[in-house]
């Protein structure tokens, strides 16, 4: 098959019979079986699993078929680092493909879906690009419960849907977490059909032409007191805790309780091979973020913001950083305006005039480092313990 709009699809519902002898553009079709433990082919022009388990799809360029990859039935795989660009419909999931990982893939111009989940759940989508597709992500119980699914950090943009929840009678979309997503520049953000009980948090949801419409369903927009950044919400933030005042109503079933005054960014700080996150709301951008144990301070760059005064919320981890604090902005000090703890997590809140810049923050305690001497006494301890013992069993009769 060369050069056609589209080479190679399969749409059936069980499994074919197609071996590598095939090929789309010069690349072999990989349609493998009942195959576990292994990787993909770096050369594969098609890659379908069925029934399969375990396979690895990584650093492939995936183009013009019906499908990018498709699974069915199969679980436990990982598709990674692959642009999956000009086919009909992308990355496709049917009849019981579950426990699956998604992870860092660009999924750009597919003239139908970029992500198709149908009968498929607990599979995970994050670090994803989606652009330039009808439906960014569809996710369908047209042939079964699709449930459980993570859906984070993922940038779902230009398509005509953002992201689709399409329920059918007796089987709605239920269950499912859609959180720290970009969903912008869609014609239409979110369109939710049928669906019930999914939980939709720390999305940026920004310069939509419809931001969300919602029909027969009933979902949560918010978890633990906050909820997703609308561009359209122009309540006001009085108690400067980063969550607007007034809720954000979607229509009479469904509303964000806890809308976010600015866009919402998460940052992780790694330090003696433990991760902490870091989470802010603020109407700059945020980026290069920084910590720095021996001076017990995080730092970040702010730019972009076109308002007259910009403000930041930013959440940090006491056992990582903590107070009192100090905000600089350059040489100059910032005032706190709001400062809160829920035992493990502080809450900082401060407004600053500027565009651009970078600010740090200032702890008064810190994570302390494993010292090297208390390492090497440990080890010195350790070793004679084991020659200790080893002696002593040569002495113990056979």
């Amino acid at each position: 098959m060369i050069e056609n709009m589209y080479n190679f699809a399969d749409y059936s519902l069980g499994a074919n019979d197609v071996d590598n002898s095939n090929t789309v553009d010069g690349k072999p079709i990989y349609y493998w079986v009942e195959e576990h433990d292994t990787q993909i082919p770096s050369d594969a022009g098609f890659v379908a699993l069925i029934d399969s388990r375990n396979i690895t799809v990584r650093d492939l360029l995936l183009t013009r078929n019906g499908q990018g990859v498709l699974l069915k039935n199969s679980t436990y795989c990982r598709i990674e680092n692959v642009s999956v660009v000009g086919n009909q419909d992308c990355v496709y999931f049917d009849v019981n493909s579950t426990n699956n990982t998604i992870v860092n893939n660009s999924i750009l111009n597919n003239a139908v879906t970029g992500v198709y989940l149908s009968a498929s759940s607990s599979n995970i989508f994050f670090g994803n690009r989606v652009e330039g597709s009808s439906y960014g992500l569809y996710m369908t119980t047209a042939s079964g419960e699709c449930e459980g699914n993570q859906i984070f950090n993922n940038t779902i943009q230009r398509q005509w849907m953002g992201i689709t929840l399409e329920g059918y009678s007796n089987h709605p979309v239920i269950g499912n977490m859609f959180e720290s997503n970009v969903i912008s520049n869609n014609s239409i953000g979110l369109s939710l059909y049928l669906s019930a009980l999914n939980q939709i948090f720390h999305n940026n949801i920004v310069d939509n032409v419809v931001q969300i419409e919602s029909n027969e369903s009933m979902n949560m927009f918010d978890h633990l007191g906050e909820g997703n950044y609308w561009s359209t919400f122009d309540g006001a933030d009085n108690d400067n805790d980063g969550i607007g005042d007034t809720p954000y109503v979607i229509d009479e079933q469904n509303s964000d309780n806890f809308p976010l005054a600015g866009f919402f960014s998460e940052f992780s700080a790694v330090w003696e091979r433990s991760a902490f996150d870091l989470e802010a709301i603020s109407n700059s951008t945020l980026h290069a973020m920084t910590f720095d144990q021996p001076q017990k301070s995080i730092a970040f760059n702010v730019e972009g913001s076109d308002a007259e005064t910009s403000f930041c919320r930013i959440t940090i981890p006491e056992k990582l950083l903590g107070g009192p604090y100090q905000v600089l902005l350059g040489n100059n000090q910032i005032s706190i305006l709001n400062e809160q703890t829920n035992g493990t997590h502080s809450f900082l809140y401060f407004r600053y005039v500027a565009n651009n810049g970078r600010i740090e923050i200032r702890g008064e305690t810190v994570i302390p480092e494993f010292a090297p001497i208390l390492y090497a006494a440990f080890l010195t301890l350790t070793t004679s313990y084991a020659v200790l013992v080893k002696r002593r069993t040569r002495l113990l009769p056979k």
